[in-house]
């Protein structure tokens, strides 16, 4: 059950997820190889999201997190350091590992994601402003930076001290 579990969490969320990477449903299923319709059924949950497309979609996801910008050379792009990034964080506390953290946190995060996800998704923020903004409001929060591994992406995440 977990993996279906996990499945399903990130189907709940695609939209969401998606938005935080600066995607319309068209790019991102340009990206992962799926049409814009299949896209668009599985956002609306009409599809259910098979684990070819999960593991696919978190391909990518893994991509644009360690190498977020597309037109730098590889090796000065990646990211050597933990990851200060908004999709990590959101993929961690509510796809991933959500039992390692509490129901308010959780919704504090979802609150403040969608927030900054309208402002990526609508060019008013860029996802590095985001990612640096939503890390503030976790701190005061009292959810802070720690070392944990994000699925195979082997990036620093949060948690809860």
């Amino acid at each position: 059950m977990g993996e279906e579990a996990e499945i399903q969490r990130f189907q709940k969320n695609i939209v969401l997820i998606r938005k935080l990477a600066g995607w319309t449903a068209e790019e991102f299923a340009n990206k992962v190889g799926i049409t814009r319709q299949t896209m668009s059924n599985i956002e609306n949950n009409k599809s259910k999201l098979s684990k070819t497309q999960y593991i696919a979609m978190r391909f990518v996801l893994k991509e644009l997190i360690a190498y977020p910008y597309a037109n730098m050379d590889r090796k000065k792009n990646k990211k050597e350091e933990g990851v200060d990034d908004i999709l990590a964080w959101v993929l961690e506390m509510i796809v991933d590992n959500p039992q390692n953290y509490s129901d308010n946190d959780r919704e504090i995060v979802l609150r403040k994601a969608n927030a900054f996800a309208s402002a990526i998704i609508n060019n008013t923020s860029t996802r590095e402003e985001a990612s640096k903004d939503f890390l503030d409001i976790l701190k005061v929060a009292g959810i802070t930076v720690g070392a944990i591994v994000i699925g195979i992406i082997g990036f620093k995440g949060i948690k809860k001290l």
